[in-house]
């Protein structure tokens, strides 16, 4: 008996855990649910300047 207890705790503490880690990550980025897709690429655009000297632009 203390042995299924302890794994449904277990299982039910980890749900928890990342329902909770779900939550507070969409809370931080709202703007995934925006996406089209489960995952965004960011792809840089083309540098309209040559990049001699100004290694550390920001």
């Amino acid at each position: 008996m203390r042995q299924r207890y302890s794994k449904w705790l277990a299982i039910i503490s980890g749900i928890l855990v990342l329902f909770v880690s779900v939550v507070f990550a969409l809370i931080q980025s709202p703007e995934v649910l925006e996406s089209p897709g489960l995952l965004s690429l960011t792809v840089a655009q083309p540098i309209p300047h040559s990049i001699e000297e100004h290694e550390d632009c920001n």
